[in-house]
């Protein structure tokens, strides 16, 4: 086998490894690519919590506004309308897609969002439990009298003690409420894509995450006009490219056949061969002035030229 050939085995390989992977953590991969490190402008008000704001994009309207202020009330501001923040993480769950801000707001692993303050009582001294036992004992009018009188006196200084330690607590509680507002303010929010049924292929693109969060969220395209990262959907290129040499950069390996095709149409031709033991699909498509020879193999392409024609 030729070195060449060698290579080329090796990335197919590779790429094939990587398409064995579930679908919904392959695509995750590319929306955290596409997204994360990258500032976006909030055209909203967040809530300054991890519960964030939850986006319905199959239900109109696609906001529950009155929760939405519910939880701005509740839980006060984090990112305010205007404001640039960083994409900090992706994830995909079975049936909504996380877009976190900034850390992804307060109330994660690891945050103490309690702000409960464990109230301490003044227990009985042991001269109070001997002069209870006396008290129950004893039988003379006048000695049972003064032990009452005496345990009275303790009582009231422990409620006395009680009291001060209620007002400790209380104050202890007020304290660190305010010190969770002020975490909750710098620990970010999100969004929350949430659909029906399980996420469907279709909505785990980077151009269908941008069209749910439209309305709420601007990317400046400083960031991701010029930012050719993996497997950008149709919708998205489309609307970047405005030429056919501008649509051909944004080719990149391991795309599937499908995105390809939707970027550059349906190829002029195809053949077929056996290369390093692989079955590789040579399709060549024309956009504007550019011939582009790509290679595929299972439907993923794993090499391209380019040239005129």
């Amino acid at each position: 086998m030729h070195r060449s050939s060698v290579r080329f085995a090796m990335c197919a390989a590779a790429i094939l490894c990587s398409v064995s992977v579930p679908l919904q953590a392959q695509n995750e991969a590319v929306l955290k690519e596409f997204f994360e490190g990258r500032p976006v402008i909030v055209k909203m008000d967040m809530p300054a919590s991890k519960v964030g704001i939850d986006v319905f994009p199959d239900e109109r309207p696609d906001v529950n506004f009155s929760d939405y202020g519910r939880h701005l009330k509740q839980y006060g501001t984090a990112v305010k309308r205007g404001e640039s923040i960083l994409v900090t993480k992706i994830k995909v769950k079975e049936k909504h897609i996380e877009f976190q801000l900034g850390g992804g707001g307060f109330g994660t692993l690891g945050d103490d969002s309690s702000a409960m303050v464990p109230v301490e009582t003044a227990s009985k001294t042991e001269r109070e439990k001997r002069l209870d036992k006396e008290h129950k004992k004893a039988t003379d009018p006048e000695a049972k009298k003064k032990l009452k009188e005496e345990l009275d006196g303790l009582k009231k200084e422990r409620e006395r003690e009680d009291a001060r330690l209620r007002a400790i607590t209380a104050q202890a509680e007020e304290q660190k409420k305010a010190n969770i507002r002020e975490q909750a303010s710098t620990a970010g929010s999100r969004f929350n894509i949430r659909f029906r049924y399980p996420v469907a292929p279709e909505n785990l693109t980077p151009g269908a995450v941008m069209e749910a969060l439209a309305r709420y969220v601007s990317f400046p395209p400083e960031e991701f006009d010029g930012y050719a990262g993996t497997a950008i959907p149709p919708q998205v290129s489309m609307e970047r490219a405005s030429t056919a040499d501008s649509e051909v950069t944004l080719l990149k390996k391991g795309m599937s056949r499908s995105q390809v095709e939707s970027l550059l149409g349906q190829p002029h031709g195809s053949t077929e061969r056996k290369e390093g033991g692989l079955q590789v699909v040579t399709s060549v498509f024309h956009k504007g002035d550019t011939k582009i020879d790509a290679d595929f193999v299972e439907g993923i392409l794993v090499r391209y030229t380019l040239s005129s024609h």
